[in-house]
This record gives C-alpha cells, sequence and structure tokens, in this order.
C-alpha cells in the first residue's frame, strides 16, 4: 500500500508540473505544441524552456521575439504599439 501511495504522490506531482509548466511558459499553446497534434508532449514541454527573448524597435513598434536556443529560429512574436 505504501508503494502505491508514493506512486500516485510522483503522478500526482508530475501532472501538476507538467500544468504549471504549460501555463508559465511565454509561449501560446499552439507555439509549444511543435507538431501540430493537438497534445503537448513532455519533450514539448521541455523544449518551451530552451527560449530566449529579443526585443527589436520596429516602425511604430515595439515587439519581443521569443526564439529557441537551438536553432536560433524565431518561435513567437509579439508586437505592441510605441507611444
Amino acid at each position: 500500500m505504501k508503494k502505491f501511495k508514493v506512486s500516485l504522490t510522483m503522478f500526482a506531482f508530475m501532472v501538476i508540473f507538467y500544468g504549471y509548466s504549460i501555463y508559465n511558459s511565454p509561449l501560446p499553446f499552439e507555439v509549444i505544441d511543435q507538431d501540430k497534434s493537438g497534445v503537448i508532449s513532455l519533450e514539448e514541454v521541455a523544449n518551451s524552456f530552451e527560449t530566449d527573448k529579443r526585443v527589436v524597435i520596429k516602425a511604430n513598434e515595439i515587439c519581443t521575439i521569443y526564439y529557441w536556443l537551438e536553432d536560433g529560429t524565431d518561435a513567437y512574436e509579439v508586437c505592441v504599439p510605441s507611444n
């Protein structure tokens, strides 16, 4: 019975960490789901941590570009009008 409780506790922790990781990611669901399957795998959650951001000023906009550290390609871009 004790092994069952430990296993259940570990499973609950993993599910909570999985949801928390997706919720706290700066990337939207569509970007995290890299294979467009509709389900975010554990590998895709781990890959979402391998991003960084840079701020770029475009014509009348300030854009935050999130990019993949692996190859430097852009993952997601958020722009707001500058005042």
